[in-house]
């Protein structure tokens, strides 16, 4: 989403751009991350971007990763692979996968109507008989488009206070009152044309949380960022230490304008919050058919086929991803993101098991954000992984805690352990895991009393990570050392 303007996604064929011509010059025998490097801060220099974090996954490894620049440069304090980002549109990737784990379970279908999922009707008052089904939505063919207001009235410091499901019954519901603000509909009939909008996007988180039955957050934190082990990753900036997100930019001329993070009730569309190392491991199950490095399972094999599978009359598009064609083997999957300050991308090449993800906190051309992330993927397709330095689940770095003191409730004893772990926790009815350095569960507890025992003889040496949620949001976290 964007706060002015729409991202809107379009192929480039035979584009030429400085960026792409400046890395075609950089010296064949430097090594490939110092090409990766030089590439990267021509672009900066070129685009006035104040900080980048950059990204390239190949083979199940964290082939090169990094950051560049300021993440506040009023503090001067430096991008690191740690750093979050705004990844503004590349969010959709995230409730189509979402949506898609509920077609996966037979409990949302393709082809029905969305009033099938929702409390209230949504018909396109110009062809009031004709339906709108899930996949034209997931497609961008739904006839719904943003409203002329949607960037400029609902945007707001911080986190929006209008919640989701209010939002979308009053921009979609024939009587709804912001009809006409946020969001519109096309005098082309449903299926009929392509048309990118942020509100398709908002209306597919919107059904994910009625069919699922929770806030659309909390199962994305529990369904798609938990079992990847996303934990720096989230929604809302309530979620967040701000601390460690990168200051949005703007511009003005040559000038970079410091912004306030910002929130918006259509959030599905646009809101998350990462950092490159937690796009690395979604990267990798995008790659690895569905399958996170710890073992689970997002999506199976066929379904995420069914997604990164062209369909018309849409352009290049699956189901909500986009392609670009860069072999003739195969085409890049992923998406872009946009904002007046923040830019970023995701794409990954199946048939050479690379990917390549980079987030910056000011504004790019979609041109040049594209050039960008091809002068990447040439250069990650060139890189050797090290199989030393494969994708891995560092909950430490990447958690915060709910509230502040959260973590200090939370005391354990002995550790390290040998037999048996005592936990003491802040209140009852938390939600206990216990996982190896791969996020794999080792001992997991629903509503713990406030005390909990946890047997440990049986474990090898080594560290272990205690993990503490409520409803869906981990509040703390422990390292735990075993002798």
């Amino acid at each position: 989403m964007n706060i002015v303007t729409t991202l809107k996604r379009l192929r480039f064929v035979g584009i030429i751009s400085l960026v792409v011509l400046s890395s075609a010059f950089v010296s064949h025998a430097q090594s490939v991350a110092e090409r990766i490097d030089t590439t990267i801060v021509r672009a900066m220099r070129a685009n006035n971007i104040p900080g980048l974090s950059v990204a390239i996954v190949k083979d199940g490894t964290l082939a090169f990763a990094k950051g560049y620049g300021l993440a506040d440069r009023e503090r001067n304090i430096p991008v690191t692979t740690q750093t979050r980002f705004a990844i503004a549109s590349v969010s959709k990737t995230f409730t189509a996968i979402a949506l898609m784990q509920l077609v996966q379970a037979g409990q949302v279908r393709l082809d029905a109507d969305v009033n099938t999922y929702l409390p209230f009707q949504v018909r396109n008052p110009a062809f009031p008989m004709m339906p709108i089904t899930v996949q034209m939505v997931l497609t961008h063919t739904s006839s719904i488009n943003d409203g002329p207001n949607l960037f400029s009235d609902f945007v707001v410091s911080g986190d929006s206070p209008i919640a989701l499901a209010d939002f979308m019954r009053r921009s979609l519901s024939s009587n709804g009152d912001l009809l006409g603000r946020a969001a519109e509909f096309s005098m082309r009939a449903p299926g009929a044309e392509f048309r990118y909008t942020n509100m398709n996007t908002a209306l597919l988180g919107y059904i994910v949380e009625v069919v699922a039955r929770q806030p659309f957050n909390q199962y994305c934190n529990q369904r798609l960022f938990a079992p990847l082990c996303m934990n720096a990753t989230r929604w809302f900036l309530s979620e967040l230490d701000s601390t460690t997100v990168a200051v949005p930019y703007s511009k003005n001329g040559t000038n970079l304008v410091r912004r306030p993070y910002t929130g918006f009730p259509d959030y599905p569309d646009g809101q998350i919050r990462t950092n490159v190392l937690d796009m690395s491991k979604f990267l990798w199950a995008l790659l690895n058919n569905g399958s996170a490095f710890s073992g689970s399972q997002i999506l199976s094999p066929a379904t995420l086929r069914q997604i990164l599978s062209p369909v018309a009359p849409s352009g290049s598009i699956g189901l909500h991803f986009f392609y670009d064609e860069i072999t003739s083997r195969d085409s890049a999957w992923g998406h872009a993101g946009g904002l007046d300050d923040a830019t970023a991308e995701m794409y990954f090449l199946r048939s050479e098991n690379v990917g390549v993800t980079f987030m910056a906190n000011t504004s790019v051309s979609s041109a040049n954000s594209t050039a960008l992330w091809q002068a990447l993927m040439a250069l990650g397709r060139e890189i050797v992984p090290n199989t030393r330095n494969p994708i891995v689940c560092d909950l430490v770095s990447s958690v915060r805690t709910e509230k502040s003191n959260q973590s200090e409730l939370v005391t354990l004893s002995p550790n390290p352990v040998n037999d048996v772990l005592l936990v003491n926790l802040p209140t009852n009815g938390v939600s206990v895991r216990l996982v190896d350095v791969l996020g794999r569960d080792i001992y997991s507890l629903k509503d713990a009393p406030v005390q909990v025992q946890i047997s440990t003889e049986h474990l090898a040496q080594g560290a272990y990570f205690l993990v503490v949620s409520r409803n869906g949001s981990v509040i703390a976290t422990e390292k735990i050392l075993k002798y």
